[in-house]
């Protein structure tokens, strides 16, 4: 899938604008739910993830992820995001 659907998509569902995942924010999982989609829906490397979310390195997407998969257990309602978008995604 292009990265430009998934982020498309995502920002969507999550109701923000495709430019506000360059954007750095404090307590926020725009980007670790946007960097997660694009590793599993277009198959991008950290490293091009990085590049496309405005993220400084390859080397801190990972921590975004393990962010998202640290607060899924906890947060209902990022749960029920994480689903509407997949189910976005894999109707696409």
């Amino acid at each position: 899938m292009e990265p430009e659907t998934v982020l498309r998509t995502v920002a969507t569902v999550l109701a923000e604008d495709v430019e506000a995942f360059q954007q750095r924010r404090r307590n926020s999982m725009l980007r670790a739910i946007g960097s997660q989609m694009l590793s599993k829906y277009a198959g991008l490397t950290q490293r091009d993830i990085a590049g496309l979310l405005g993220i400084s390195s390859g080397a801190a997407v990972g921590p975004q992820q393990q962010k998202l998969r640290d607060a899924l257990p906890r947060d209902r309602q990022l749960r029920q995001q994480l689903s509407a978008i997949e189910r976005h995604l894999n109707s696409q």
